[in-house]
């Protein structure tokens, strides 16, 4: 059984778990900051667990918009995992992992190319969040039940 609330929350958490890793990351980017203030892994993000072939979530939102939304999150992971592999799996040279836990500034740079492609992937991420928290409060509640 769905529950409308609870859908409404968890597109907020989405949004707003994915806005804080941008965040972190920017700030890691513009102050060549140790890799410890970041997840390195991509294990911070719950959507595939109850979204991902969620069949009820998808007659809810309607076949394309439910689309459109699995798209944009799976866009956003794409360049959100490039940047944590280049700035730390491209940089674990041996003499690196020895003496800097640090990027180097070539990665930081690299990395930097395709943040702009995270801001707009997650620009469109909370476009379509917005659009399914407004088709489920245009649903009447006999819809959840």
């Amino acid at each position: 059984m769905a529950d409308k609330a609870k859908y409404l929350q968890d597109f907020q958490n989405i949004k707003k778990t994915h806005e804080q890793q941008v965040l972190q990351l920017e700030f890691l980017l513009q102050n060549n900051r140790t890799n410890e203030e970041i997840e390195k892994k991509d294990t911070f993000c719950s959507f595939n667990v109850w979204a991902l072939d969620n069949t009820t979530l998808e007659k809810l939102l309607g076949i394309q918009i439910y689309k459109k939304l699995i798209t944009a999150h799976a866009q956003w992971h794409v360049y959100y995992k490039k940047i944590l592999q280049i700035l730390f799996e491209e940089n674990t040279s041996k003499f690196r992992k020895l003496f800097s836990s640090k990027p180097s500034p070539q990665a930081i740079d690299k990395a930097k190319a395709y943040f702009h492609d995270l801001q707009e992937a997650t620009k469109e991420l909370d476009h379509m969040v917005t659009v399914c928290e407004r088709r489920l409060n245009a649903l009447n509640e006999s819809k959840f039940s």
